[in-house]
């Protein structure tokens, strides 16, 4: 039943800027919901629920039959076990579920909480699942993880592997909409294996599917594609008809990132028209994402009709976060097509609903919006007030940001923490046993003769040393355990540091250039305008405001440099290779070496935090080099094989000695880089012979 929700990148700079993010990001957040509800019941645990009632109850909700759910339901009433009406009630709430009857599916799910303590445990199980998505369905995510928690215990408790995968694959769906990587791919792992044992061919699809949703969020747009094709075809072969409509919806959208916005028309109109009458939601929020291709086609009316009959449809549902999702998109276009009161009146519409669902990243992009329309139109108080509420967002999703890591580090911490008092306690069982054992063996020894007294003793002896020398290597080897947990721990902190340098490098450069440059601008400009007043007369006060306009003109420039170096523009657009290229074409440029890159397998991108740490480490060898080694040329090595990354700096200069000269030339920068991407510097100097540093980092195949 889970969600298979896409959910935004909030840090993209361009979020508004980039419409089709926007719509497909934002229009998948509801549809999802309502697509993917339908994924089976799992096989009723052996209880004294009716097998194949159950197993037809499993089938109806595949193929979302509501008429034949309710028929089950009727059928059931005439029995007299109460499992019998406990699953009828189920039938019925899944059915209503299925109609876009949400209300009366949760006073059914209501009406089997009360009774939860004597619910057999499948039908608990599923009625907590059911019960999640509709807390979620209304913005209560906390309430929809408590249900799902409670549910994996019923699950947990009397084994029902199969409704065990979808708890925790709802549970990654609402870790990712709250920016939880790590915890959502973790969740997905767990439901992964399990699918696999238990043969859980929906199952697998569900976590293929939301790993596609996984590397969407992180733009891997190619990757994202790979895993939603892949539940395609699982679906296909299953007969699941609800995942198919998932990932033909999902692969829609990569599609118009990928530039395939023909294909991505015909993929949503394709869905669109194949779709039963009853999925109004669904129905209404690809009428939402048609209508925003034909805008960006130019089709401006055909979309404003197609917004229309949208927001018409989720109004009369009470669906009130898919209808903030299309005002927002209508708001854009109304923009595009100079309607600008119109837009700002959307966009506000949309505004209320998504501070009604609590949602702080898409409040954030449509207040960045809000400022940039109202800047346009000439109200500046309004804008004003929305860059503040911008600033107090943002600083709001980095304190939530911070949070989320440092609740982490806390239970790694006391996760370690309670290992190591196992290990101590079960050490001191081990020694308390055998102190015990050895005054047992006295006691026996000193009622036996003298001979045995020696042959036993002896024994003893033997036995002792044995387990003294097992003991020994019991401890070498907790040592070398504790030892590789601590390197990996700080490996990961390292990580954290590192990404965390970069994200607030980043955010400084946006201050300077959005904020600082657009004050010295403004400054610019009324200095200017004090200039053409000046008397002609009077040229000492007109010399001293154009030296002020020329001063602030090499201010603002050098603030939009600074941003842009810092930003690493072409790294995050075009790659580490074309970084590479612009890096050494700018030495070439400033004459102080001859410089020389080669490349060799870099026809594809690599992670980002793979690239950036790579960058930072060429940069920093190439300063060290310029700084000690005197190098006449330079040669820059980029060598990409299977599952291996490789990076050569060589110099001709004067070398150093690595043993006693590493530590004092400041390369410790290098060496901690290369660690949180998990690889290994090689280094190779030698005095008058110049220097070779080579980094070889392993990287994941596509």
């Amino acid at each position: 039943m889970g969600e298979y929700r896409l959910v935004r990148h909030c840090e993209n700079p361009q979020r508004v800027e980039v419409p089709f993010r926007c719509l497909f990001m934002r229009a998948f957040c509801c549809a999802f919901l309502l697509i993917a509800q339908s994924h089976g019941v799992a096989v009723a645990a052996k209880q004294s629920l009716d097998p194949a009632a159950y197993a037809k109850l499993s089938q109806l909700n595949d193929k979302a039959d509501s008429e034949g759910l309710r028929a089950l339901a009727g059928e059931l009433d005439q029995k007299p076990g109460p499992s019998d009406r406990q699953l009828a009630t189920l039938a019925r709430a899944i059915a209503d579920f299925r109609s876009d009857r949400l209300s009366a599916c949760a006073e059914r799910l209501d009406s089997l909480h009360r009774m939860a303590s004597s619910l057999e445990p499948s039908v608990h199980a599923v009625m907590r699942r059911f019960r999640a998505g509709i807390r979620k369905h209304i913005g209560d995510r906390r309430g929809g993880m408590d249900e799902i928690i409670a549910g994996l215990e019923v699950a947990d408790s009397v084994n029902l592997p199969h409704e065990r995968v979808e708890l925790l694959v709802m549970r990654a769906e609402l870790l990712l909409e709250e920016n939880r990587h790590e915890e959502a791919l973790d969740a997905l792992q767990q439901a992964q294996r399990l699918a696999d044992r238990s043969h859980h061919a929906r199952g697998q699809g569900m976590v293929r599917l939301n790993m596609g949703n996984l590397r969407y969020y992180q733009q891997r747009y190619e990757e994202a594609w790979n895993d939603y094709e892949s539940a395609l075809r699982i679906a296909s072969d299953g007969g699941y008809d609800r995942l198919a409509e998932t990932a033909l919806n999902n692969l829609g959208a990569v599609a118009s990132h990928l530039d395939r916005v023909p294909l991505a028309l015909q993929l949503f109109e394709g869905l669109l028209s194949t779709i039963q009458p009853e999925r109004a939601s669904l129905r209404a929020m690809l009428l939402g994402q048609v209508a925003f291709i034909r805008s960006t086609l130019g089709e401006g009316e055909l979309a404003l009709r197609l917004f229309s009959k949208s927001i018409a449809v989720s109004d009369s549902l009470g669906d009130s976060r898919t209808a903030s999702d299309t005002r927002q998109f209508l708001a854009i276009t109304l923009w595009g097509l100079g309607r600008r009161r119109e837009a700002i009146e959307a966009m506000n519409e949309a505004l209320e609903g998504m501070i009604a669902h609590g949602d702080l990243h898409m409040q954030l992009e449509a207040r960045e919006a809000l400022w940039r329309w109202y800047e346009a139109v000439g109200e500046r108080d309004q804008a004003l007030h929305q860059a503040r509420i911008v600033d107090q967002l943002d600083d709001s999703l980095q304190q939530a940001r911070y949070n989320e890591r440092l609740a982490l580090a806390e239970i790694s911490f006391e996760t370690e923490r309670k290992e190591q008092e196992i290990a101590e306690q079960k050490q001191a069982l081990d020694l308390a046993a055998a102190e015990d054992k050895r005054k047992r063996l006295q006691r026996n020894l000193s009622m036996t003769a003298t001979a045995g007294l020696l042959i036993l003793a002896l024994l003893l002896w033997r036995g002792l040393r044995a387990r003294t020398l097992l003991a020994a290597k019991e401890r070498e080897l907790h040592r070398k355990e504790v030892d590789q947990l601590l390197h990996e721990s700080e490996n990961k902190a390292l990580h954290a540091m590192l990404n965390g340098q970069e994200k607030e490098r980043k955010r400084v450069a946006r201050e300077l250039h959005d904020h600082i440059g657009s004050m010295l601008s403004t400054l610019k400009l009324q200095v200017d305008a004090l200039e053409t007043r000046l008397e002609q007369k009077e040229p000492g006060p007109r010399e001293r405001a154009s030296d002020a306009i020329g001063l602030l003109d090499k201010t603002a420039t050098e603030v939009r440099r600074l941003s842009h170096d810092m930003l690493g523009s072409d790294l995050s657009r075009f790659g580490l290779s074309k970084a590479m290229e612009d890096l050494c074409a700018s030495m070439r440029v400033a004459g102080k070496l001859d410089v020389k890159l080669t490349q060799s397998g870099m026809d594809q991108r690599l992670d980002s935090g793979v690239e950036m740490a790579l960058y930072r480490i060429a940069q920093e060898l190439i300063s060290n080099a310029l700084k000690h080694a005197q190098p006449k040329n330079l040669v820059i090595s980029l060598e990409r094989s299977l599952g291996r990354m490789r990076l050569i700096v060589t110099d001709d200069g004067i070398g150093f000695d690595p043993v006693k000269a590493h530590a004092g030339i400041g390369l410790e920068s290098v060496e901690g880089r290369a660690a949180s991407i998990g690889a290994v510097v090689h280094w190779e100097s030698a005095i008058a012979k110049g220097t070779s540093v080579t980094v070889d980092c392993p990287i994941a195949d596509d």
